[in-house]
């Protein structure tokens, strides 16, 4: 939310300011006469955001009244008298303000005349104001940009990319509503193909060109990844991979109404997003769903137009030729590569299907027929540690974990499902993938029985851990497991007899639930129900011990470090960085020589930098010592290091950077503290921990240079670094215990008191006179 500020310049002078919740309060004489509340959010991993604006006093107008909606995007905007630069002032408003008002063109420049019910309401005397909407003749860039209420709106979603700065984002609306292109809908019919993407790309460019705007060769396909991520919603716990607790993906691809090619239409499966999200939550994994405004839109589309949109196509019914082009498989992709490749991972796929009935189904099934199709080991492990810890979970409901004709999580012909896109190279040939199909009315206790919720949601963390063998701390999990046991016991003791389908409820927002109850439930349930599960006290306790045993030999097994991810260069990325500078050209896909980082970690050999299309990064994980020294070459070379000027370089060690030379000898960077000094408030890092090492490449563009090889000449700016959390995850969480570990941790970074060194590598240098 932004703050917001009006100062009538008038005696008595009366501010206006908005408290915590967005209700502005009086702070001065003058008496407030309506309260205004305003809020601007932006979507979670999404490019778009959705602004909304509610005033008390217009609340029951028409929407024509108060005239079209601009957003300040400078710091401060000046209401004046007349439309003209010296006319007196009569208010001020700040960045991220809302006006209402009409656009005018007054001597060339346009002008916002603001509505007479928003004079009223900040008080100017008089009922007229002008404000200036772009402020080139007074030196300043934009002022205001107008706000759209449109979902599908390819201004408003440019607008946000480009940091609302307007240089570029104006000429390219213009052309490419002169393209014929008017939503982010017309924008995915008329890219549907790679012709017609070239064929939009050359009416673009021509027209971006008569405006003076030089646009790059991929900016369709750059818009239109841009505008299927901004119908997504994107999000991990306690932050967006690699800083999740547990490498586990949650996906719900069916909570709108979808096309399905050569079939009907796809209905909605009720409540599966709200569980993604609300699982990743709970175990400390990520989510990818559709975005809940993109439902909203989907949905009312569907109510009107009797089908649904043409350019939301099925997910998990996606052909085998088209797997490189569609937004959920490249966005499985980026997830993988952001989780690294040295330790397991699990995707997780939430579907809901019709609720079991006399003749058959059940109301979970577990769909695992992917892994086996791609040949990926300990299969039937993972299947039967499913089903015991299912078992605790849900007491009494009916489980299935071989289905054979329907709902096994794979297709037999030249179509893919999720789990079998991100099991394969196109998704990020992930470790492990589930599909888990659950019946309507235990998606609907999930969602109102909170305990439940979460008690399913530990489930699959703890059989994705026992199953892999492998935990970010193994000796928590034993800990973390009796806790879970012992909490399932106290669910299934408030059931009693039955199961938890006829357990307690809590409340839900009214409006939202009536939305899901409306939702129609298409897919079918009937395979023959496997026989049921015992449920008595006995077998329960025989699964219990199972588990245990599984944990204790799971805490024996020492912690590995696993490798995480590096950041990865996207389309959509680079838009937004064009949006946002001055360059012509994309930013380098790869500069034209390489960097390497060598440190402490490394033992002293270069490991190459990745490149995420601005910046080269390296993620490491602090040693025993609770400290790490590095520099960077240029191409692996010990004669090119990039180094400070000072040895033990930091954030509180004032230096500058310099190189690339043969200089560097004794000068490093130093993570953490090399010598711990308790009179000095030094930062340390603890060991474990990991951190992104980051060399930020200069935006400037040498013509002279980058005429010849059509690329911006980037060099080095500045070196930094990031704490991103542990190195791998932690399982849900559980009471804490007394412990030694901080203790332990003081005590070795207080023994690390040796100073360190980057020496080059011995050579022999010949010399010649």
């Amino acid at each position: 939310r932004f703050s917001t500020t009006f100062l009538p310049l008038r005696p008595p002078v009366a501010l206006f300011r908005r408290s915590q919740f967005g209700q502005c309060a009086a702070a001065a004489a003058a008496p407030l006469r309506t309260q205004r509340f305003l809020s601007l959010r932006a979507s979670a991993g999404a490019a778009a955001a959705e602004a909304s604006v509610s005033m008390g006093a217009a609340k029951g107008a028409a929407k024509g009244a108060a005239g079209d909606r601009f957003l300040v995007v400078h710091t401060r905007v000046v209401f004046r008298k007349a439309p003209s630069t010296t006319a007196d002032m009569v208010s001020i408003a700040k960045k991220g303000c809302i006006i209402f008002g009409t656009q005018e063109l007054v001597d060339g420049q346009r002008w916002v005349q603001v509505s007479a019910a928003m004079c009223k309401e900040v008080g100017i005397v008089g009922g007229v104001a002008w404000v200036l909407m772009h402020g080139a003749c007074v030196g300043l860039g934009d002022l205001l940009r107008p706000l759209h209420d449109e979902v599908e709106c390819l201004e408003e979603l440019l607008w946000r990319m480009s940091g609302e700065r307007g240089e570029r984002v104006r000429p390219l609306v213009a052309a490419v509503l002169e393209s014929d292109v008017r939503t982010a809908s017309d924008l995915l019919l008329a890219a549907g193909s790679a012709q017609a993407r070239e064929e939009l790309q050359r009416k673009v460019f021509d027209e971006a060109l008569e405006q003076g705007c030089h646009v790059p060769d991929q900016l369709v396909d750059g818009l239109k990844m841009a505008v299927e991520d901004s119908r997504m919603a994107f999000g991990g716990f306690p932050q967006p991979p690699p800083q999740t607790k547990v490498r586990l993906l949650f996906t719900a691809p069916h909570s709108l109404p979808l096309r399905r090619e050569g079939h009907s239409a796809h209905q909605t499966e009720a409540y599966t997003s709200r569980l993604a999200r609300e699982f990743a939550h709970i175990v400390g994994g990520c989510f990818l769903t559709w975005s809940q405004q993109e439902e909203r839109r989907a949905l009312e589309y569907h109510k009107r137009a009797g089908e649904p949109d043409p350019t939301n196509q099925d997910p998990n019914y996606t052909h085998q030729d088209a797997l490189g082009e569609r937004p959920w498989t490249r966005n499985l992709k980026e997830v993988r590569h952001s989780f690294g490749f040295g330790g397991p991972c699990l995707h997780v796929d939430l579907h809901g299907c019709k609720d079991p009935t006399l003749g058959g189904g059940s109301h979970l099934v577990v769909g695992l027929r992917a892994m086996e199709f791609a040949g990926r080991t300990g299969v039937e492990e993972l299947r039967l540690t499913l089903q015991r810890t299912f078992a605790m979970a849900l007491r009494g409901v009916s489980l299935n974990v071989r289905p054979q004709r329907q709902l096994t999580g794979a297709l037999e012909d030249d179509h893919c499902t999720l789990t079998q896109q991100s099991l394969g190279e196109a998704g990020g040939c992930w470790t492990c993938a589930v599909q888990l199909e659950m019946s309507r009315s235990l998606r609907h206790e999930l969602i109102r029985n909170k305990e439940a919720r979460t008690l399913v949601a530990q489930a699959l963390s703890f059989a994705f851990a026992l199953a892999s063998g492998e935990a970010s701390d193994p000796a928590l999990v034993l800990h973390t497991l009796q806790y879970w046991i012992a909490r399932c016991k106290s669910l299934n003791k408030k059931c009693g007899e039955g199961s938890i389908l006829g357990g307690t409820s809590e409340a839900e927002d009214e409006d939202e639930e009536q939305r899901e109850e409306d939702a129609v439930e298409t897919t079918a349930n009937s395979e023959p129900r496997p026989p049921a599960l015992p449920c008595d006290d006995e077998s329960l306790e025989a699964v219990e011990a199972e588990l245990l045993v599984r944990a204790r030999a799971l805490a024996k097994r020492e912690l590995g470090v696993s490798s995480v991810g590096q950041g990865r260069p996207t389309l959509v990325g680079l838009l937004r960085q064009w949006l946002r500078s001055s360059i012509d050209e994309w930013p380098a896909a790869q500069p034209r020589e390489q960097y390497y980082v060598v440190g402490t970690w490394t033992d002293l050999k270069p490991l190459a930098m990745a490149w995420d299309g601005a910046h080269f990064v390296h993620n490491l994980t602090i040693g025993k010592r609770g400290f790490e020294c590095f520099q960077i070459m240029l191409g692996g070379d010990w004669e090119r290091t990039l180094h400070p000027s000072v040895d033990g370089a930091g954030p509180q060690v004032p230096h500058a950077l310099e190189g690339p030379d043969r200089k560097g000898f004794g000068k490093s960077w130093v993570i953490g503290c090399a010598k711990p000094d308790a009179s000095e408030k030094k930062v340390c890092a603890r060991p474990g921990e990991l951190y992104r090492v980051v060399l930020l490449m200069g935006s400037h563009y040498d013509y002279a240079t980058a005429a010849a090889l059509d690329v911006p000449d980037l060099r080095p700016q500045e070196v930094s670094w990031e704490l991103l959390g542990l190195a791998g995850g932690s399982l849900p969480s559980a009471p804490s215990l007394p412990s030694q570990q901080t203790g332990r941790r003081r005590a070795a970074q207080e023994a690390a008191t040796q100073e360190v060194r980057l020496e080059p590598k011995p050579r022999v240098v010949i010399a010649a006179e």
